[in-house]
């Protein structure tokens, strides 16, 4: 039991620094993380430290970049990669509420609805979570990302595998 639930952890944390990588990516580490006065190194370095597993250092420099005056879209995308940041830090709490922000900002940003199931799920949210996981894949219906949150979902719902004496 005691693997399996390492094993589980180990698949989260991996799983997560491949979201940041696809989101982060496209979003806060491009030349569109922009300010009134030039590119938010902060929000682009803090994306660079999640992708890297800097979950610590990803987290404190996303939100020193969410500090600074950034585009609607910019904020909405390092509120998003903020929740994956806490959510593999397994502060589940923060993390749905920086998802929350994120989806105020960018109600059709389907990595926020993504990265809030998994912090959901990581929480115990099972439900909630499959609403997410619902207006994600609405969203972005081919989402391999959203595909694989709906395997975790279901495997989250099997019952554990009965351990039999030999």
């Amino acid at each position: 039991m005691r693997q399996t639930v390492k094993l589980s952890a180990m698949l989260m944390r991996g799983y997560l620094v491949c979201l940041l990588a696809f989101s982060t990516a496209a979003y806060a580490a491009g030349p569109d993380s922009t300010t009134v006065i030039g590119v938010n190194e902060d929000l682009a370095d803090g994306a660079r430290a999640l992708q890297m597993g800097d979950f610590e250092a990803g987290i404190r420099l996303t939100i020193a970049g969410l500090k600074v005056e950034t585009s609607p879209r910019d904020r909405a995308s390092g509120l998003s990669n903020l929740c994956a940041g806490y959510t593999a830090a397994k502060q589940y709490a923060e993390a749905i509420d920086s998802c929350n922000q994120s989806l105020r900002i960018d109600a059709e940003n389907w990595q926020a609805y993504n990265n809030r199931a998994l912090a959901y799920l990581g929480n115990g949210e099972i439900e909630a979570a499959k609403r997410d996981l619902a207006e994600g894949l609405r969203l972005n219906p081919d989402s391999s990302k959203l595909l694989q949150v709906a395997e975790r979902i279901e495997a989250r719902q099997r019952p554990p595998p009965l351990a039999i004496d030999e």
